[in-house]
């Protein structure tokens, strides 16, 4: 994670604090679009939850196509974590709708002031909201993109075997029961690989809860902020202190 700004809030004015407010957004965003880089996914972290079919394909219905049934045995144990890479997408989508909404209309209200000062801290608030979207996105994106990570997997499992069957019902050389040792070792190998990228999928999500809950902060003491602009300014017009922005974790 990111140094936290070495600021003192009680003599900082309003410019100096949107501008670390946005630095620590800008931090947490980097962060998060950097866990599907380092997680090594097949998708653009600044893709959409629409980069994936509506409905992700089951990761073991290859082996089931292609006749390989008899080896989700040794995947068997994957069924259960398969199982909840599959975020709600619509209510996903929704609540990205609903955040850049919120966005757009806090710069909208932005417009209407007349205050400087005030419009940055709109902007800001801005900001930090948009910063939530992308993370709560890229959350999603390393759910759907583990899931079609493990199902590519598979479908190159199923590949290789069938080929190698094939050539080893022409030759005959080494047996079928042979090519099955063979193949539920391999099986076995790859719901290894398999289940330690969902374990780095896991551990990334518990960070990417993290960001949530330091973008939530910022965004309470931006709102709370304004609040207490609007108040001052209608009382003796004092500068509001939204305070600090919420502390970055350690790294």
């Amino acid at each position: 994670m990111g140094e936290t700004p070495s600021v003192d809030w009680h003599d900082i004015n309003c410019h100096g604090e949107v501008g670390s407010y946005r630095r620590v957004v800008r931090e947490v965003v980097a962060e998060s679009s950097a866990e599907v880089v380092a997680l090594g996914l097949p998708v653009d972290p600044s893709a959409g939850l629409d980069a994936f079919a509506e409905t992700v394909p089951d990761p073991l219905a290859p082996l089931h196509h292609a006749g390989l049934g008899w080896l989700a045995e040794p995947l068997g144990a994957l069924c259960a974590q398969l199982g909840m890479l599959v975020p709600d997408r619509p209510a996903a989508e929704g609540a990205l709708a609903e955040l850049k909404a919120y966005a757009d209309q806090v710069r909208d209200n932005a417009t209407l002031l007349t205050d400087e000062e005030e419009r940055e801290r709109f902007d800001a608030l801005a900001a930090a909201i948009d910063g939530t979207a992308t993370v709560v996105r890229t959350s999603g994106l390393l759910a759907l993109g583990t899931r079609d990570f493990a199902h590519d997997r598979v479908t190159a499992l199923v590949g290789d075997l069938v080929g190698e069957g094939m050539a080893a019902a022409v030759s005959g050389v080494p047996s079928a029961e042979d090519l099955r040792v063979v193949a539920r070792e391999r099986a076995a190998g790859v719901g290894a690989e398999i289940a330690t990228r969902i374990g780095a999928m896991l551990d990334a999500l518990v960070r990417q809860s993290e960001r949530l809950n330091e973008l939530n902060g910022a965004i309470t003491l931006l709102s709370e902020g304004i609040e207490d602009g609007f108040e001052n300014s209608s009382g003796n017009g004092a500068d509001a202190d939204a305070g600090p922005p919420p502390e970055r974790g350690p790294e």
